[in-house]
């Protein structure tokens, strides 16, 4: 049992060795086919042909590579191998049967800012660097153009202020004798006083020797031992050390010499100012009392060095408090710009006369204004289209088949628009949103713009809009 088992075994081993001999030697036959060129049963001439078809049908050919493009972000693309600068995916090679120029599509009629789905009709110079994007892929990340305009450019200007009092009407008491100081009638800043109103009272000695050698003077003048002139000059000298044409009559029909000089408020206003206290002693000039009118306060309002152009006198100005004094904005104008800029501050200050009927309006207190100013007609864009990236100001034209970087030559800055001297024309479309996405792309690719070229003339003054 155990030989007839054996036997079996072996045979069926020769049978797979015979098997496989057979099936190598078939392969080899047909590799020697293959390579001759003549398939078994073939003549030359039909092995020949059938190979020149095989190869046109099926090897591969060289194609010329354009660019390289990021198959997950279409617009970033790059003259060489690399990665994608969003999502870090290598770049894929776009060859020339593969890439057509986006078609143009038609530009919107009237609009002010619409979806880059609409460029401009014209097309670049071959000399002009474009970033070629089409409008799929300018869809896709959201880019939006708005049409560069001729017009007005306005601005408005916020400033900070604080209220003053009239400079024209302070007025500052000094001691014109010297004396000690008996009494203080006003004894604290801020009072409201009215014009006449008692404020001090100074004991002198030098004042109560003038009042005797006038009065003596006037006793004797009629016996000719003085002459009338050296009355005069005694009286003068009373009027001179402080004393009111009322005090000398008095003094005159009295005929009593008295040492205490009172002080009085020459009109009506406010105390801004008190330098002295009962009891001190004061030299003759020595400033006793500051007074202020705050009927017709001055708001003072810092301008700022770039904003200086565009501010005039006669410019309307709405001026409110920060406490909230007045229940609407109270209107003025710019009476005075004084022409000194503060060197640490770099600011001038305008200054805005206001009614204060109610006396509501306190001294030193902080303000707000706001100047809305227009300008004359000029070439704008929108803000949001002027990228700043460290050189000079570019912005991105709409072209057909892409997008074209301009450098740009700016004037002044709007609300939400800027002026430009050199780079775009009117009519032309710049791009408004994404655009820092094609700056990218553009300095991937070593797409520069030229420089602007210099304005024609410098740009009219601001005017107040009313």
């Amino acid at each position: 049992m155990k030989r007839t088992t054996a036997a079996i075994t072996f045979a069926a081993l020769l049978g797979a060795l015979a098997a496989a001999c057979l099936l190598v030697g078939q392969q080899s036959r047909s590799m020697r086919a293959a390579g001759d060129g003549q398939p078994h049963g073939t003549s030359p001439e039909t092995a020949t042909a059938g190979a020149t078809a095989a190869d046109a049908a099926g090897a591969p050919t060289q194609r010329k590579i354009l660019f390289y493009r990021s198959p997950m972000h279409p617009w970033v693309t790059s003259p060489t191998p690399g990665k994608c600068t969003v999502c870090g995916m290598n770049l894929a090679p776009v060859f020339a049967e593969e890439d057509a120029p986006p078609a143009a599509p038609a530009t919107p009629a009237a609009s002010a800012k619409t979806p880059s789905s609409a460029p401009a009709p014209s097309a670049p110079t071959p000399a002009t660097p474009v970033i070629r994007l089409s409008a799929a892929s300018a869809s896709v990340i959201g880019v939006e153009t708005a049409v560069a305009r001729v017009a007005p450019l306005r601005r408005t200007v916020r400033v900070a202020g604080v209220v003053s009092d009239d400079e024209t009407r302070r007025r500052v008491l000094s001691a014109r004798v010297a004396g000690r100081v008996e009494k203080l009638h006003v004894n604290q800043t801020g009072a409201r006083v009215t014009a006449g109103e008692p404020l001090a009272v100074i004991y002198s000695p030098e004042l109560l020797t003038a009042q005797r050698l006038y009065l003596e003077n006037r006793r004797v003048v009629d016996s000719g031992a003085v002459s009338r002139s050296e009355v005069a000059t005694s009286r003068e000298r009373l009027l001179a050390l402080g004393m009111e044409r009322e005090d000398v009559a008095r003094l005159e029909h009295d005929g009593r010499a008295d040492a205490l000089l009172l002080v009085r408020a020459p009109y009506a206003g406010t105390v801004i100012a008190r330098s002295v206290f009962e009891g001190q002693y004061v030299a003759a000039e020595a400033p006793l009392f500051e007074i202020g009118d705050l009927s017709a306060p001055w708001v003072l309002f810092d301008i700022y060095e770039r904003d200086l152009p565009l501010v005039a006198t006669r410019q309307a100005v709405e001026v409110t408090f920060a406490n909230g004094t007045g229940s609407a904005p109270l209107r003025g104008e710019i009476s005075f710009i004084d022409p000194n800029i503060d060197a640490a501050s770099r600011t001038a200050r305008a200054r805005v006369v206001v009614p204060n009927p109610t006396g509501k309006i306190f001294h030193r207190q902080t303000a707000e204004g706001v100047l809305r100013l227009e300008t004359p007609p000029v070439l704008l864009v929108p803000r949001s289209a002027v990228l700043r990236t460290g050189g000079a100001p570019v912005a991105y034209v709409a072209r057909t088949g892409g997008y074209e970087p301009r450098a740009l030559s700016l004037g002044r800055e709007g609300d939400t628009e800027v002026e430009v001297l050199a780079g775009v024309t009117a009519g032309e479309r710049v791009v408004t949103q994404a655009a820092l996405l094609l700056d990218n792309q553009a300095r991937i690719e070593g797409i520069a713009p030229e420089p602007p070229a210099s304005p024609a003339a410098s740009p009219a003054p601001a005017k107040p809009c009313h």
